[in-house]
């Protein structure tokens, strides 16, 4: 538990550059319970650096503190700098993925589980997958709450992520839930594009497998477009807690990161 003059220097630290990476972690770890209404008092507060309202932004989706949603919806609408981070952090505490439309953003926050339901986002349209693809949705978003800039679930039956890495690179994967095994246990896969292969790929990419801890690479033919490197690891669905998946997702998106600069010496989102 932190006491109130603890939580008080704590966000004091946040407008300091040189602490508030620190001080944000020591508030995300006290947790929403102790610092949950403080904070969110900040993402609105117009007296504040932006990088202050950034960071408690960052705070309240961390913990997916659904009180802050008020809040949030003002930056949409009345910050142009901030509106991106707001979006994304309404849509990993609802579950919802509407951009930024203030207006429908509105509508959902009167009533979010009536309007996820009317509009099969995330859990539901999962649910035609099964009651596991819908619990392990779920179960993605919590494990990665604190990382992942985008996070939706596509119509097409597949969870969308974008995990930001260092030196301002970027790295998309999809995840579905629809393949099963031999003895028919439900299996993850994690999915993710490297790029064209280039010559010498083979080599790299057997190398580069020898050592990854998650995932294979292999070229991917395609029959209606270029060839592709892909890394893609596949888990039974009953292994998975918030800390394996996350583990996962994160070495698979460093290590294809890595083989995409390799290969490219660019960034394709």
């Amino acid at each position: 538990m932190g006491s109130s003059d603890q939580v008080g220097k704590l966000i004091a630290a946040l407008a300091d550059y040189r602490l508030r990476a620190k001080a944000r972690r020591a508030l995300q770890q006290l947790g929403a319970d102790v610092a949950g209404a403080r904070v969110a008092a900040l993402v609105t507060d117009p007296s504040l650096p932006e990088n202050s309202r950034w960071a408690a932004i960052m705070l309240v989706r961390a913990w997916a503190y659904a009180s802050a949603c008020g809040d949030l919806l003002q930056v949409v609408r009345t910050h142009p700098g901030l509106r991106g981070s707001a979006v994304s952090a309404l849509q990993t505490i609802t579950g919802l993925d509407i951009g930024e439309d203030e207006e429908e953003w509105e509508r959902a926050l009167a009533d979010v589980n009536g309007y996820r339901a009317a509009h099969l986002q995330t859990g539901a349209d999962a649910e035609e997958q099964g009651d596991t693809a819908a619990e392990h949705v779920e179960l993605f978003r919590k494990a990665l709450a604190d990382i992942a800039t985008e996070m939706s679930w596509e119509e097409e039956g597949y969870l969308y992520l974008r995990v930001p890495l260092e030196g301002g690179r970027k790295q998309q994967l999809v995840v579905t839930f629809n393949a099963v095994s031999k003895g028919g246990q439900p299996l993850t896969t994690i999915y993710t594009e490297c790029g064209q292969p280039t010559a010498s790929v083979l080599d790299t990419i057997t190398r580069r497998n020898v050592t990854a801890k998650y995932g294979k690479f292999l070229v991917e033919k395609s029959e209606e477009g270029p060839d592709k490197v892909v890394m893609r690891e596949t888990v039974p669905s009953h292994r998975l807690n918030l800390e394996l998946a996350r583990e996962i997702v994160l070495a698979i998106a460093m290590e294809a990161d890595s083989l995409e600069l390799e290969m490219t010496g660019a960034d394709h989102i």
